[in-house]
Protein backbone atom coordinates (compact mmCIF):
# COMPACT_ATOMS: atom_id res chain seq x y z
CA UNK A 1 0.00 0.00 0.00
CA UNK A 2 1.01 3.78 -0.56
CA UNK A 3 1.19 4.74 3.47
CA UNK A 4 1.16 8.48 4.46
CA UNK A 5 4.65 9.26 5.19
CA UNK A 6 3.05 10.88 8.77
CA UNK A 7 2.47 7.06 9.66
CA UNK A 8 6.68 6.56 9.88
CA UNK A 9 6.90 9.52 12.33
CA UNK A 10 3.52 7.66 14.94
CA UNK A 11 5.58 4.38 14.30
CA UNK A 12 8.54 6.14 15.87
CA UNK A 13 7.05 7.58 18.93
CA UNK A 14 5.24 4.31 19.40
CA UNK A 15 8.91 3.02 20.55
CA UNK A 16 8.40 5.81 23.19
CA UNK A 17 7.79 3.79 26.87
CA UNK A 18 5.68 4.42 29.15
CA UNK A 19 3.69 7.70 27.24
CA UNK A 20 0.19 6.54 26.21
CA UNK A 21 -0.59 6.66 22.61
CA UNK A 22 -4.45 8.29 22.42
CA UNK A 23 -6.07 6.95 19.01
CA UNK A 24 -9.32 9.13 17.69
CA UNK A 25 -11.44 8.35 15.12
CA UNK A 26 -14.55 9.85 14.48
CA UNK A 27 -17.21 10.62 11.03
CA UNK A 28 -16.88 14.49 10.08
CA UNK A 29 -18.37 16.40 7.54
CA UNK A 30 -17.08 18.81 5.23
CA UNK A 31 -20.02 22.01 5.49
CA UNK A 32 -22.58 23.59 7.55
CA UNK A 33 -25.43 22.62 9.29
CA UNK A 34 -23.98 18.92 9.37
CA UNK A 35 -20.14 19.75 10.64
CA UNK A 36 -21.80 21.83 13.74
CA UNK A 37 -22.29 18.46 15.81
CA UNK A 38 -18.61 17.43 14.46
CA UNK A 39 -16.83 19.39 18.05
CA UNK A 40 -20.04 17.98 19.98
CA UNK A 41 -18.72 14.41 18.72
CA UNK A 42 -14.83 14.75 19.51
CA UNK A 43 -15.69 16.50 22.82
CA UNK A 44 -17.52 13.43 23.94
CA UNK A 45 -14.97 11.10 22.65
CA UNK A 46 -12.80 13.22 24.17
CA UNK A 47 -14.05 12.91 27.38
CA UNK A 48 -13.93 9.04 26.89
CA UNK A 49 -10.41 9.14 26.48
CA UNK A 50 -9.97 11.26 29.86
CA UNK A 51 -11.45 8.09 31.75
CA UNK A 52 -8.97 5.77 29.92
CA UNK A 53 -6.44 7.84 30.91
CA UNK A 54 -6.91 8.14 34.81
CA UNK A 55 -7.49 5.00 35.08
CA UNK A 56 -4.66 3.38 33.60
CA UNK A 57 -1.92 6.28 33.35
CA UNK A 58 -0.33 8.87 36.50
CA UNK A 59 -1.81 12.38 35.27
CA UNK A 60 1.92 13.31 34.97
CA UNK A 61 2.70 10.77 31.71
CA UNK A 62 -0.55 12.41 29.76
CA UNK A 63 -1.98 16.07 30.66
CA UNK A 64 -0.10 18.30 29.06
CA UNK A 65 -0.86 16.41 25.52
CA UNK A 66 -4.65 15.71 26.46
CA UNK A 67 -4.88 19.55 27.18
CA UNK A 68 -3.48 20.39 23.34
CA UNK A 69 -6.52 18.06 22.19
CA UNK A 70 -8.75 19.97 24.42
CA UNK A 71 -8.36 23.45 22.93
CA UNK A 72 -9.30 21.34 19.58
CA UNK A 73 -12.66 21.77 20.37
CA UNK A 74 -12.84 25.27 20.22
CA UNK A 75 -11.28 25.89 17.23
CA UNK A 76 -14.25 26.27 14.83
CA UNK A 77 -12.97 28.12 12.16
CA UNK A 78 -9.52 26.85 11.98
CA UNK A 79 -9.65 22.98 12.84
CA UNK A 80 -13.36 21.93 12.04
CA UNK A 81 -14.05 23.92 8.63
CA UNK A 82 -11.59 22.17 7.05
CA UNK A 83 -12.57 18.55 7.57
CA UNK A 84 -13.69 15.94 5.14
CA UNK A 85 -15.62 12.48 5.71
CA UNK A 86 -13.48 11.11 8.21
CA UNK A 87 -11.12 12.65 10.97
CA UNK A 88 -8.00 10.53 12.96
CA UNK A 89 -5.74 12.11 15.66
CA UNK A 90 -2.99 10.28 17.45
CA UNK A 91 -1.38 11.53 19.69
CA UNK A 92 1.26 11.77 22.57
CA UNK A 93 3.71 13.24 24.94
CA UNK A 94 6.12 12.95 21.08
CA UNK A 95 3.75 14.25 18.57
CA UNK A 96 0.15 14.80 17.42
CA UNK A 97 -0.84 13.43 13.53
CA UNK A 98 -4.01 14.69 12.11
CA UNK A 99 -5.29 12.84 9.42
CA UNK A 100 -8.50 13.96 7.37
CA UNK A 101 -10.03 10.87 4.80
CA UNK A 102 -12.49 10.58 2.25
CA UNK A 103 -14.15 7.77 3.86
CA UNK A 104 -16.74 8.05 7.09
CA UNK A 105 -14.79 6.52 10.13
CA UNK A 106 -16.24 4.63 13.06
CA UNK A 107 -15.85 5.88 16.55
CA UNK A 108 -12.96 5.21 18.48
CA UNK A 109 -11.82 6.26 21.54
CA UNK A 110 -8.59 4.41 22.35
CA UNK A 111 -5.78 4.93 24.75
CA UNK A 112 -3.11 2.28 24.75
CA UNK A 113 1.13 1.71 24.80
CA UNK A 114 0.73 1.65 20.91
CA UNK A 115 -1.59 3.53 18.68
CA UNK A 116 -4.49 2.02 17.24
CA UNK A 117 -3.54 1.96 13.39
CA UNK A 118 -5.19 -1.09 11.73
CA UNK A 119 -8.52 1.11 10.77
CA UNK A 120 -6.45 3.83 9.07
CA UNK A 121 -4.02 1.01 7.54
CA UNK A 122 -7.27 -0.09 6.15
CA UNK A 123 -8.22 2.55 5.10
CA UNK A 124 -5.27 3.00 3.19
CA UNK A 125 -5.08 -0.53 1.67
CA UNK A 126 -8.36 -0.26 0.17
CA UNK A 127 -8.31 3.53 -1.05
CA UNK A 128 -7.33 3.31 -4.42
CA UNK A 129 -5.75 6.76 -4.96
CA UNK A 130 -5.14 8.32 -8.37
CA UNK A 131 -5.45 11.63 -9.90
CA UNK A 132 -8.52 12.61 -11.98
CA UNK A 133 -7.99 14.55 -14.65
CA UNK A 134 -11.16 15.82 -16.31
CA UNK A 135 -10.04 16.91 -19.88
CA UNK A 136 -11.31 19.22 -22.71
CA UNK A 137 -9.35 20.12 -25.89
CA UNK A 138 -9.00 23.22 -24.48
CA UNK A 139 -8.36 22.44 -20.76
CA UNK A 140 -8.05 20.48 -17.70
CA UNK A 141 -9.26 20.20 -13.98
CA UNK A 142 -7.47 17.71 -11.51
CA UNK A 143 -8.51 16.26 -8.76
CA UNK A 144 -7.07 13.93 -5.95
CA UNK A 145 -9.70 10.78 -5.68
CA UNK A 146 -10.33 7.39 -4.67
CA UNK A 147 -13.43 5.27 -4.66
CA UNK A 148 -14.49 7.11 -1.77
CA UNK A 149 -14.47 10.53 -2.63
CA UNK A 150 -12.48 13.76 -4.28
CA UNK A 151 -11.31 16.94 -3.85
CA UNK A 152 -10.15 19.47 -6.44
CA UNK A 153 -6.44 20.74 -6.80
CA UNK A 154 -4.19 22.85 -8.18
CA UNK A 155 -0.68 21.83 -10.00
CA UNK A 156 1.13 25.09 -10.17
CA UNK A 157 3.80 22.85 -12.78
CA UNK A 158 0.86 22.11 -15.08
CA UNK A 159 -0.87 25.16 -17.43
CA UNK A 160 -4.66 24.41 -16.74
CA UNK A 161 -5.38 26.28 -20.12
CA UNK A 162 -4.00 26.13 -23.72
CA UNK A 163 -4.09 29.69 -23.43
CA UNK A 164 -2.16 29.61 -20.25
CA UNK A 165 1.04 28.08 -22.60
CA UNK A 166 0.07 28.90 -25.74
CA UNK A 167 -0.80 33.20 -27.20
CA UNK A 168 -3.11 33.91 -30.03
CA UNK A 169 -0.27 33.80 -32.55
CA UNK A 170 0.50 29.76 -31.37
CA UNK A 171 -2.60 29.07 -32.86
CA UNK A 172 -4.24 30.25 -36.24
CA UNK A 173 -7.97 29.40 -34.94
CA UNK A 174 -8.66 32.89 -36.24
CA UNK A 175 -11.00 33.02 -39.55
CA UNK A 176 -12.52 35.90 -40.57
CA UNK A 177 -16.07 35.73 -41.20
CA UNK A 178 -17.17 35.23 -45.14
CA UNK A 179 -20.18 34.14 -47.54
CA UNK A 180 -20.73 31.78 -50.09
CA UNK A 181 -17.96 29.01 -51.12
CA UNK A 182 -15.34 30.67 -48.61
CA UNK A 183 -17.38 29.94 -45.58
CA UNK A 184 -17.13 26.12 -46.08
CA UNK A 185 -13.20 26.38 -46.57
CA UNK A 186 -12.97 28.47 -43.35
CA UNK A 187 -15.28 26.68 -41.41
CA UNK A 188 -12.96 23.35 -42.15
CA UNK A 189 -9.93 25.25 -41.72
CA UNK A 190 -10.59 26.35 -38.46
CA UNK A 191 -12.09 22.72 -37.18
CA UNK A 192 -8.88 21.35 -38.09
CA UNK A 193 -6.51 24.34 -36.41
CA UNK A 194 -9.04 23.51 -33.35
CA UNK A 195 -7.84 19.55 -33.37
CA UNK A 196 -4.52 21.07 -33.79
CA UNK A 197 -4.40 22.94 -31.07
CA UNK A 198 -5.85 20.21 -29.07
CA UNK A 199 -3.25 17.85 -29.83
CA UNK A 200 -0.92 20.20 -29.29
CA UNK A 201 -2.25 20.87 -25.29
CA UNK A 202 -2.98 17.36 -24.94
CA UNK A 203 1.12 16.14 -25.94
CA UNK A 204 1.93 18.88 -23.29
CA UNK A 205 -0.72 17.71 -20.83
CA UNK A 206 0.97 14.18 -21.20
CA UNK A 207 4.50 14.92 -20.53
CA UNK A 208 3.59 17.19 -17.34
CA UNK A 209 1.43 14.05 -16.45
CA UNK A 210 3.80 11.78 -16.54
CA UNK A 211 6.44 13.82 -14.32
CA UNK A 212 3.32 14.42 -11.67
CA UNK A 213 2.32 10.44 -11.62
CA UNK A 214 6.27 9.48 -10.93
CA UNK A 215 6.55 12.23 -8.17
CA UNK A 216 3.28 11.17 -6.19
CA UNK A 217 3.13 8.03 -7.16
CA UNK A 218 -0.26 7.61 -8.39
CA UNK A 219 -1.98 6.59 -11.73
CA UNK A 220 -4.21 8.90 -14.24
CA UNK A 221 -7.88 8.65 -14.48
CA UNK A 222 -8.85 10.40 -17.18
CA UNK A 223 -12.46 12.12 -17.85
CA UNK A 224 -14.30 13.78 -20.46
CA UNK A 225 -15.63 13.18 -23.32
CA UNK A 226 -15.19 9.63 -26.10
CA UNK A 227 -13.71 11.72 -28.31
CA UNK A 228 -11.23 13.78 -26.52
CA UNK A 229 -9.93 9.76 -24.27
CA UNK A 230 -9.34 9.18 -27.69
CA UNK A 231 -7.72 12.13 -28.60
CA UNK A 232 -5.08 12.02 -25.63
CA UNK A 233 -4.67 8.37 -25.97
CA UNK A 234 -3.44 8.49 -29.49
CA UNK A 235 -1.17 11.72 -28.57
CA UNK A 236 0.21 9.88 -25.55
CA UNK A 237 3.83 7.83 -24.57
CA UNK A 238 3.42 7.44 -20.88
CA UNK A 239 2.20 4.55 -18.89
CA UNK A 240 1.04 6.10 -15.98
CA UNK A 241 -2.59 6.02 -17.15
CA UNK A 242 -5.24 3.21 -15.77
CA UNK A 243 -6.76 1.54 -18.31
CA UNK A 244 -9.88 2.40 -17.58
CA UNK A 245 -11.78 5.79 -17.72
CA UNK A 246 -14.59 8.08 -17.14
CA UNK A 247 -16.12 8.84 -20.30
CA UNK A 248 -18.02 11.99 -19.46
CA UNK A 249 -17.14 14.99 -18.85
CA UNK A 250 -17.53 15.61 -14.94
CA UNK A 251 -17.43 19.10 -14.60
CA UNK A 252 -21.05 19.90 -15.15
CA UNK A 253 -21.99 17.04 -12.19
CA UNK A 254 -22.93 17.19 -8.89
CA UNK A 255 -20.92 15.94 -6.06
CA UNK A 256 -22.81 12.80 -5.10
CA UNK A 257 -22.92 12.23 -9.20
CA UNK A 258 -19.03 12.35 -9.18
CA UNK A 259 -18.72 9.52 -6.45
CA UNK A 260 -20.93 7.46 -8.33
CA UNK A 261 -18.63 7.37 -11.28
CA UNK A 262 -15.72 7.07 -8.86
CA UNK A 263 -16.93 4.00 -6.98
CA UNK A 264 -18.24 2.36 -10.35
CA UNK A 265 -14.71 2.78 -11.98
CA UNK A 266 -12.10 2.39 -9.23
CA UNK A 267 -14.03 -0.10 -6.66
CA UNK A 268 -13.55 -3.01 -8.62
CA UNK A 269 -9.70 -2.08 -9.19
CA UNK A 270 -9.49 -1.82 -5.26
CA UNK A 271 -10.86 -5.86 -4.66
CA UNK A 272 -8.36 -6.89 -7.81
CA UNK A 273 -5.74 -5.39 -4.88
CA UNK A 274 -7.66 -7.47 -2.35
CA UNK A 275 -7.08 -10.59 -4.78
CA UNK A 276 -3.56 -10.50 -4.97
CA UNK A 277 -3.05 -10.33 -1.08
CA UNK A 278 -4.95 -13.13 -0.89
CA UNK A 279 -2.70 -15.01 -3.87
CA UNK A 280 -0.15 -13.99 -1.58
CA UNK A 281 -1.39 -15.82 1.78
CA UNK A 282 -2.04 -18.93 -0.25
CA UNK A 283 1.63 -18.65 -2.10
CA UNK A 284 3.37 -18.94 1.40
CA UNK A 285 1.15 -21.58 3.05
CA UNK A 286 2.00 -23.82 -0.01
CA UNK A 287 5.84 -22.88 0.61
CA UNK A 288 4.99 -23.46 4.33
CA UNK A 289 6.17 -19.34 5.26
CA UNK A 290 2.47 -18.94 6.52
CA UNK A 291 1.98 -18.32 10.37
CA UNK A 292 -1.67 -17.64 11.65
CA UNK A 293 -1.66 -17.85 15.05
CA UNK A 294 -1.49 -14.63 16.95
CA UNK A 295 1.38 -16.14 19.97
CA UNK A 296 3.84 -17.43 17.31
CA UNK A 297 3.20 -14.34 14.99
CA UNK A 298 4.53 -12.26 18.18
CA UNK A 299 7.45 -14.03 18.67
CA UNK A 300 8.32 -14.27 14.86
CA UNK A 301 7.47 -10.31 14.88
CA UNK A 302 10.54 -9.91 17.81
CA UNK A 303 12.61 -11.92 15.74
CA UNK A 304 12.62 -9.64 12.45
CA UNK A 305 11.15 -12.71 10.43
CA UNK A 306 8.09 -11.21 9.08
CA UNK A 307 8.23 -10.10 5.55
CA UNK A 308 4.39 -8.85 5.48
CA UNK A 309 1.24 -9.04 8.30
CA UNK A 310 -1.81 -9.50 6.96
CA UNK A 311 -4.71 -8.25 8.86
CA UNK A 312 -8.40 -9.14 7.74
CA UNK A 313 -9.93 -6.23 9.50
CA UNK A 314 -13.46 -7.41 11.56
CA UNK A 315 -15.68 -5.42 13.69
CA UNK A 316 -13.63 -6.69 17.40
CA UNK A 317 -11.01 -8.28 18.21
CA UNK A 318 -10.07 -10.04 21.31
CA UNK A 319 -6.23 -9.18 20.71
CA UNK A 320 -6.48 -5.37 19.62
CA UNK A 321 -3.54 -4.13 21.68
CA UNK A 322 -1.56 -7.47 20.78
CA UNK A 323 -2.20 -6.58 17.25
CA UNK A 324 -1.55 -2.76 17.82
CA UNK A 325 2.03 -4.62 18.80
CA UNK A 326 2.29 -6.35 15.81
CA UNK A 327 2.05 -3.83 13.34
CA UNK A 328 4.48 -1.78 15.44
CA UNK A 329 7.15 -3.98 15.63
CA UNK A 330 6.74 -5.62 12.03
CA UNK A 331 7.03 -2.02 10.57
CA UNK A 332 9.95 -0.99 12.37
CA UNK A 333 12.05 -4.55 11.13
CA UNK A 334 11.34 -3.88 7.85
CA UNK A 335 7.80 -5.83 6.61
CA UNK A 336 5.15 -4.55 5.39
CA UNK A 337 1.77 -4.37 6.60
CA UNK A 338 -2.09 -4.89 4.60
CA UNK A 339 -4.77 -4.36 5.92
CA UNK A 340 -8.00 -5.35 4.66
CA UNK A 341 -11.87 -4.87 5.91
CA UNK A 342 -13.53 -7.87 6.02
CA UNK A 343 -17.04 -7.11 6.22
CA UNK A 344 -17.74 -10.72 6.16
CA UNK A 345 -16.15 -11.56 9.87
CA UNK A 346 -16.95 -9.96 13.19
CA UNK A 347 -13.66 -11.25 14.40
CA UNK A 348 -9.78 -9.65 13.21
CA UNK A 349 -7.59 -12.81 11.86
CA UNK A 350 -3.98 -12.04 11.06
CA UNK A 351 -1.60 -13.73 9.08
CA UNK A 352 2.42 -13.45 8.91
CA UNK A 353 4.15 -14.45 5.93
CA UNK A 354 7.83 -15.06 6.97
CA UNK A 355 10.98 -14.70 5.05
CA UNK A 356 12.29 -17.76 6.66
Amino acid sequence: MTVDKRLYRVVKANAEKGSPKISLYMPTHRAAPENQQDPIRYENLLNEVKTQLETNYPDGDWQRTFDHLAKLIDEKVDFWQKNKEGLVILASDQLIEIFRLRQEQEEIAYVGDYFHLVPLLAYYEEAFDVILADIAKDQVQLYLADQYSYEPTEIDEIKSSFYDIYDDNDSENKQTTSRGQGSIHSNQSKSAQVERDRDKYFSYLDQEFDKLAKEVERKILLAGTKENIAAFKKESSSKVYLDTAIEQPISGENHQRIKELLAETLSPLAKDNVKAIEDNIEEARGASLLMEEVEDIQLAAKEGRIAELVIFYGESSTYASLIDELIHQTIINGGEISVVPASSVTETSTYALLRY
